[in-house]
């Protein structure tokens, strides 16, 4: 009992902390929204010039730019955790290594909504996409896959804490093990935006659903390995 109760207060305070100073500074949320629209903008251009459809094109536009703007996300917000040796500071404070991952994955999925949601939206202006069914159902993927990404995100932004060449070292490593998961996010966002029958794409949906599963169980198991 008293186990789940520093769990539950790690990570409501933990939490509450990360979600507060962003809310303040907006630091996170609008530098890696403005990254992502310039690379949507980009990649849109690029995409809708050899794409043989605006479904072909905004499936591959929406998740370059999320993939990118993600990394960029994490970059910033574990700088923070470097500044001043806050990591040290709250590692000591919460005791619970569980709890702070916990609280470090669900503050960086908060933080993610709005980029998507930014990205989603540039992707459907630049290439003309209807707000239809078809846009909420990739707003779902987008919120399946933000569980992994975050979950990655926390266990592999630790390590850049106490790193030299810390902003490269975090993009080659998340890079290749996200590209996989978003190829096939992007297939999937192509099948639903050309209104393809559910059984060509619900599969993608689930594969996503495991993808998160693995990175919430391995960054859960080693998360405290790399703190320590």
């Amino acid at each position: 009992m008293a186990a789940h109760l520093l769990l539950s207060r790690t990570i409501r305070a933990v939490l509450v902390k990360d979600l507060r100073i962003e809310m303040r500074s907006r630091e996170v949320v609008v530098t890696a929204a403005l990254f992502g629209l310039l690379v949507a903008l980009v990649a849109a251009a690029a995409f809708g010039a050899a794409a043989t459809s605006p479904a072909v094109a905004a499936a591959g536009t929406l998740w370059t730019s999320q993939l990118f703007s993600s990394v960029f996300a994490f970059a910033r917000f574990w700088h923070r955790e470097r500044e001043n040796r806050a990591w040290t500071t709250t590692k000591l404070l919460a005791g619970d290594p569980l709890g702070l991952f916990v609280a470090k994955t669900a503050a960086l999925f908060f933080l993610l909504v709005p980029i998507g949601l930014v990205g989603l939206g540039a992707t459907a202006l630049f290439l003309h996409i209807p707000p239809d069914g078809a846009l909420g159902a990739v707003l779902l993927l987008l919120l399946l896959a933000f569980l992994g990404f975050a979950a990655l995100g926390t266990l592999f932004g630790l390590l850049t804490v106490e790193t030299k060449a810390r902003d490269l070292l975090l993009a080659v490593v998340l890079l290749p093990l996200l590209t996989p998961m978003a190829l096939g996010a992007m297939a999937t966002t192509r099948d639903v935006l050309l209104h393809a029958p559910s059984e060509l794409w619900l599969g993608g949906y689930a594969l996503v659903a495991v993808f998160d599963a693995i990175a919430v169980a391995l960054g859960a198991a080693l998360f405290r390995i790399v703190a320590d």
